[in-house]
């Protein structure tokens, strides 16, 4: 079992907004976040996480932007993708 940061989760919701432009839950975004950790066990392979979004209370959205114009820490997209 995998758990992850409150910290993670809003950081995560910022990158991907940053570079995806898409809002999503944090619920869903949960699994990009361990997927992080797990870079060099996943590296070459298909992973698939569904998203969605619109279920982010006010405070959260506010906190997740003050973080979207914010030095990105880590790309979501491997260093090989272009």
């Amino acid at each position: 079992m995998y758990t992850v940061t409150e910290e993670a989760i809003v950081e995560t919701v910022a990158r991907v907004f940053r570079e995806e432009r898409v809002l999503i839950e944090s619920a869903c975004v949960s699994p990009c976040a361990i997927l992080d950790s797990l870079r060099e066990e996943v590296a070459g392979k298909t992973v698939a996480i569904p998203v969605t979004g619109r279920n982010l209370p006010r405070p959260k959205v506010v906190r997740v932007m003050s973080r979207v114009s914010a030095p990105e820490s880590r790309s979501l997209h491997s260093e090989r993708e272009v």
